[in-house]
């Protein structure tokens, strides 16, 4: 059980790597582009915007059930994980 929380952890950690260094990618295109956010929101309709909120809060939904979900398996099977250890002082 451990092992695989591991595993999915690490999985985790390389998705958002990857998608970190997809959306730095992205923002240096669009500057090279003189495309920006602003841009982009004036090319939407007021009802584009409100459905992209929506949805983006439908996926922070989905993703704090999802971290709850990882975080109780955690509390149950292997709680030393969630321990916090004091740093250790300078020398």
């Amino acid at each position: 059980m451990l092992a695989g929380l591991q595993e999915a952890h690490e999985e985790l950690q390389a998705m958002i790597l990857s998608r970190g260094v997809e959306e730095g990618r992205n923002l240096l295109s669009s500057a090279n582009e003189s495309h920006s956010l602003a841009a982009e929101l004036d090319d939407m309709s007021h009802d584009d915007i409100r459905s992209a909120y929506k949805e983006s809060q439908e996926v922070i939904s989905h993703l704090r059930t999802y971290i709850d979900g990882i975080l109780l398996l955690i509390v149950e099977n292997c709680p030393r994980l969630l321990e916090v250890k004091p740093a250790d002082p300078a020398p």
